[in-house]
């Protein structure tokens, strides 16, 4: 804090980039500053809404609030502030190719040949991944999760991987089942799975309902219809491959090409025209190399 604060103090940049957090501390003087907003992951209590009201009040002192979904755009306009762009995630389409021996390779190595494979993501407090292993614990397919270790005596497949073994399994998986329990800033885990060409079932919570609808994938926000609705996706090989390929279509057009343009545009725009021509100029270029759903 106290080297951000001198670069600040100093003017050393015409913009500064912030993450949400950084917003609780505010130099008395700064350049231009852009907050970047991804989800508003606030603990709970009096503490965490000491929190959340102090950065909501830092936010309308800054000169811009990039968001990652269009949700979190009517979120934060709808508490008073007026100076937000969305500019969604990028990725890199080229990085989750997968060669089909290496798919199979990978079920080998790790024990999931025999039946079809449904991801429950990624393994995190909030992921609703528990509640989804125990919604669908009954049915004959292999359940498996990613990233940290699962509470003692959790029965469900955990495993640690690495990036090029993660695109292994979203190819691998049959379904990825999404049932985030907390408001997610778009759902990177259920995009890399369009990217791959892997249907996804979610709960459509925060900005992850956008990627979801517009890229013709399922929305579930009940947990206990998770269970009919992999059961009718697991046995519609046809309905899978043609969710597959439009959330594929829809999921490759976030390049980081696109995302590069956003955040130039905004930079070198923010400190000479108006919030309102900006976020119309941003508007005209996202409509450009997106697809709307």
């Amino acid at each position: 804090y106290t080297r951000l604060s001198r670069v600040l103090v100093q003017g050393a940049y015409a913009v500064s980039v912030k993450t949400l957090t950084a917003t609780l501390f505010q130099p008395t003087r700064q350049p231009p500053a852009i907050v970047i907003y991804h989800h508003a992951d606030i603990v709970g209590g009096r503490f965490g809404s000491r929190i959340a009201d102090r950065l909501l009040y830092n936010l309308h002192g800054a000169d811009a609030v990039v968001v990652v979904a269009d949700y979190w755009n009517v979120y934060l306009r709808a508490r008073g502030l007026r100076n937000v762009h969305t500019i969604h995630n990028a990725f890199r389409p080229a990085k989750y190719v997968c060669e089909a021996e290496a798919v199979r390779a990978f079920r080998r190595s790790r024990a999931l040949t025999g039946k079809a494979i449904v991801y429950l993501g990624t393994y995190k407090p909030g992921k609703g991944v528990e509640e989804a292993f125990h919604a669908l614990k009954d049915l004959d397919v292999h359940l498996v999760a990613s990233g940290g270790a699962t509470s003692p005596g959790f029965p469900l497949t955990c495993l640690f991987l690495d990036q090029s073994e993660l695109v292994c399994l979203l190819h691998a998986s049959s379904i990825v089942v999404t049932m985030s329990q907390f408001a997610e800033g778009w759902c990177r885990i259920a995009h890399e799975a369009m990217l791959c060409g892997t249907p996804v079932i979610g709960s459509g919570s925060g900005g992850m309902r956008e990627l979801l609808q517009s890229g013709a994938q399922d929305v579930c926000e009940a947990i206990e219809d998770l269970k009919p609705a992999v059961k009718r996706l697991l046995g519609d090989e046809r309905r899978r491959a043609e969710q597959g390929r439009a959330g594929q279509v829809f999921a490759r057009h976030f390049t980081y090409e696109r995302f590069q343009r956003a955040w130039v545009l905004l930079v070198t725009r923010m400190c000479a025209i108006g919030d309102k021509q900006i976020s119309a100029e941003i508007s005209h270029e996202a409509s450009q190399s997106t697809i709307v759903g």
